[in-house]
């Protein structure tokens, strides 16, 4: 998990520095290529790798978590496609300026399939602030056998795993 949490920050520090830095492009093209490749290693050895091991073994406990994690792993594939394409285009420039454009496009896309999860996220912290709020609140005005029940009931893994993204 931590390394497919580093390697994809890593990756989208790369693409964002791709994708905002037209000026790059234009006056470097050669880092810009070097920081290409580097992304698209990120992306193949570590980051898709462990999505697809994420997708595969983290949400396998309900129906609605083996749509969940099947959804995941077709964006997954969708993504390595678009960056495999992304780069075929961009290495055979076979409309000059279109294949650059088109290329752009096919990254930006790949780009957008990896952060699929990202709204999860923020649900998740929210609910596990919400859950330790009631917690401390609870604890001072019920007894601990109450406070318990009520923490076990209220997991925030029960809550993240029913998130429908």
């Amino acid at each position: 998990m931590r390394v497919h949490v580093a390697s994809a920050t890593c990756m989208w520090l790369l693409g964002g520095v791709q994708m905002c830095g037209g000026w790059l492009r234009r006056e470097h093209p050669a880092l810009h290529r070097v920081m290409g490749y580097c992304f698209l290693l990120c992306w193949a050895l570590f980051v898709g790798p462990t999505a697809c091991y994420l997708s595969l073994l983290v949400r396998g406990d309900s129906l609605f978590g083996t749509l969940s994690s099947l959804t995941l792993l077709d964006v997954t594939f969708l993504s390595y496609y678009c960056f495999f394409r992304a780069w075929r285009v961009a290495r055979l420039r076979s409309q000059g300026a279109r294949s650059l454009q088109l290329h752009g496009n096919l990254m930006g896309l790949g780009c957008l399939g990896t952060m699929s999860q990202l709204p999860q996220r923020f649900f998740q912290v929210h609910f596990v602030a919400l859950r330790w709020i009631c917690v401390r609140l609870l604890g001072l005005v019920s007894p601990p056998h109450a406070v318990e029940v009520f923490a076990r009931w209220v997991s925030h893994e029960a809550l993240t795993a029913t998130l429908p993204f």
